[in-house]
Formats: C-alpha cells, structure tokens, sequence
C-alpha cells in the first residue's frame, strides 16, 4: 500500500527543516541562554568587585580623614586655641599652618570651630552652617556636642553647600584638652 506523502521536493523540505532547522534552532536557543547566564555571572561579580573595591576606598578615605582631624585636634596650639586659653597672634599662626598642613593637595577643607563662639579658623571661607551662635545645635556641630562622651568622631553626611559646589561628608572632631 503506497501514502501519499506528498511531492519529492515536499518530503525534502520537510526532511530538511525537521532534520537540521529544529535542532539548530534549539541549539541556538540553548547557546544564548547558557551565553545569557554566563555574562550575567560575569557582571554579577564584577559589580561585586567594584563596590567591594570602593567601599574599602571610601573606608580609607574616612579613616584617614578622621586620622588627621584627630592628629589635628590633640595639637597643642589647636587645644589651646579652642580652649580659649592662648589666642595670641603666635597661636592663631600656629594653627593656620596646621590646617594648611592637613589640607595639603588632599581636598580636605580642615576648619577649627571653638565651642565658646570665639572665630573659626580656616584656610577656606567658613560656611554659614558652622556657626556656632546660629547653628551650634543642629548639623555636625550639634551632633559633635551631643556624642562628645560616647564618641569623639563624627561623619556627618551633607554638611553644607560649600559655595554653590555640595560637600559630600564632614568629619568632625572634638578637642579635649
């Protein structure tokens, strides 16, 4: 008994796309999902990498900038400064060339701010929001005269618009003499 199946070149086309086409076609689709996994592990890790990278970079930004707030602060012409025990000509000198030693070619903004309202020091214009008068409660400034015992450390996110440009973060110091 003889089907009819169609054509010669019927049975050639489908014997050639269920042949070849259908398998090459899955292949493809199982190539771009192993390909798809694969840069997705891939870019999965890098990210990983790159913001373990840069946490590790900003910690040591912040340790080291709270490292020479504090080396700052434990001077002695700083301390007494702040104290308001010496504000002698001599003292004021010393700390501004203190703070333009700690500023370098780092782009730290070092400011010397007294708790009694006395000026602040700094190689920079002091922006509005570290006055003690006005905003010796809020801020960092408040912060810092909040956790003066628990911690002598602060970071401080936003601190101020430092003309026009946004700071990123402040770290504050407390001078104890």
């Amino acid at each position: 008994m003889k089907f009819n199946r169609g054509t010669f070149f019927g049975r050639l086309l489908s014997a050639f796309f269920f042949g070849g086409f259908i398998p090459f076609l899955m292949l493809a689709l199982l190539f771009v999902a192993m390909t798809r996994s694969t840069l997705e592990r891939t870019y999965e890790r890098r990210a990983a990498e790159a913001v373990s990278l840069s946490a590790s970079l900003f910690r040591s930004l912040l340790s080291d900038t709270a490292e020479a707030a504090a080396k700052l602060a434990a001077e002695p012409a700083v301390i007494a400064y702040c104290e308001g025990s010496a504000r002698s000509a001599a003292v004021i000198s010393d700390v501004n060339r203190l703070i333009a030693a700690a500023s370098g070619n780092t782009g730290l903004a070092p400011y010397v701010i007294p708790a009694d309202g006395a000026a602040p020091l700094s190689r920079a214009s002091i922006p509005d929001e570290y006055g003690i008068s006005s905003h010796g409660g809020w801020g960092i400034l408040g912060d810092l005269s909040r956790s003066a015992e628990q911690k002598p450390t602060v970071v401080f996110a936003q601190p101020h618009p430092s003309a026009g440009k946004p700071t990123s973060l402040a770290i504050g110091t407390v001078v104890q003499g």
